[in-house]
């Protein structure tokens, strides 16, 4: 079993500006948080949407590697906000788009283009931050595991998997429409899956907290119905941590 995309590397930003001094100061946000962060970025920034689409279309920008973030004013000369969102959707689908301007009623517009965020200008840093937080959580619930599955390997997402059970000599990952075997053993699976909101409740079982229903007098009722043991000595810690990870936003 191996989980990909473990590490987040460098994270992608475009910004998309027209206006000189507004493009200066959204740049200044962003390499400010991200080295507060200690998040290893690249920034290319454009004064318009067509610039942005020449240099997707021609690989050209961030080194040769497309965008995971776009920010993005509303109006622009040629090409708008609107029209660019529109159009990176259709390109980039797993590009984060997020709309930057100072007029509120385009909020709606933003919807239509399938923008992640919509922000007010001036962009705060606290704005930035919390919203790439959110990306870098959302990045990090849709990691997958190469699981080795009766000599086959298969590629599972994390955000799929609803428990995790240990049966005679294999481990059993139980997912909505199937079950994948794999001979890894259940305490690999709690070290490496722990970060990503798997929980280990019980000598047989980890669960997935995306996938939590509800807890009871020792047992944790989880999608489908399923009920699982869990351990007394576990369950105050289990309340506590589900707790913790529904602060962070991680169950979303």
């Amino acid at each position: 079993m191996k989980l990909t995309g473990e590490k987040q590397g460098r994270i992608h930003i475009c910004l998309c500006e027209d206006n000189e001094e507004h493009l200066k100061r959204l740049s200044d946000t962003v390499k400010h948080v991200a080295a507060l962060k200690n998040w290893d970025i690249s920034l290319t920034m454009f004064q318009s949407a067509d610039d942005l689409l020449v240099a997707l279309e021609s690989g050209k920008e961030c080194e040769n590697v497309y965008p995971d973030v776009i920010f993005a004013d509303i109006e622009m000369p040629g090409t708008n906000g609107i029209e660019l969102g529109k159009r990176i959707s259709r390109m980039l689908p797993d590009c984060y788009f997020i709309f930057t301007t100072a007029f509120e009623e385009y909020a709606i517009h933003g919807y239509e283009a399938r923008a992640y965020r919509y922000l007010l200008k001036p962009v705060t840093a606290e704005t930035v931050s919390q919203t790439m937080e959110q990306i870098l959580n959302e990045k990090e619930r849709n990691k997958s595991l190469l699981l080795k599955d009766q000599g086959l390997e298969v590629l599972v997402s994390l955000k799929d998997i609803i428990y995790i059970s240990a049966e005679d000599k294999y481990t059993i990952f139980h997912s909505k429409e199937t079950s994948y075997f794999d001979k890894i053993s259940l305490k690999k699976c709690e070290n490496l899956l722990s970060k990503y909101g798997f929980y280990r409740i019980h000598r047989k079982y980890i669960v997935n907290m995306k996938h939590h229903k509800k807890v009871g007098k020792g047992v944790v009722v989880v999608s489908g119905g399923t009920e699982l043991q869990i351990s007394r000595d576990r369950e105050e810690a289990y309340r506590k941590y589900f707790m913790a990870q529904l602060e962070k936003g991680m169950l979303e």
